[in-house]
């Protein structure tokens, strides 16, 4: 909030906001699509000494409140790398099993498997 703000940086109260938005996502985390997560930008640019962080960078969760951490912790850890000083603030994330890695590959066959499968269960229940 902007109070919590000016706890902070109390020279905001003189700032004069031109533009606010909400948004409101119905669901807090959406579906990634597999292939998705190789389009994600790393927290290091290519501009030199420029990080981004944000849920929308590579992380290797999901898009959410986690991971918009997640990608701080990351962003610090590579700037104070650049500066020679080790760091570790994000914690490691374990590989992703065998099987889940194959659960996201067989998606694609979502349509032609799970689709019909689940309509024929909700036509036995008597749903149309």
């Amino acid at each position: 909030t902007f109070r919590e703000i000016q706890e902070s940086f109390p020279l905001a109260l003189e700032a004069k906001v031109l533009h606010t938005v909400v948004n409101r996502v119905p669901m807090a985390i959406h579906r990634p699509v597999v292939g998705t997560e190789k389009l994600r930008p790393d927290q290091r640019s290519s501009v030199r000494d420029f990080y981004i962080a944000g849920c929308w960078t590579k992380t290797d969760f999901p898009c959410s409140m986690e991971s918009a951490a997640r990608s701080g912790y990351l962003a610090a850890d590579k700037l104070l790398q650049l500066r020679g000083r080790e760091s570790r603030s994000a914690i490691p994330y374990p590989k992703i099993a065998l099987s889940a890695r194959l659960v996201g590959v067989l998606d694609v066959l979502r349509p032609y498997l799970l689709a019909p499968f689940f309509r024929s269960l909700v036509r036995m229940s008597g749903g149309t």
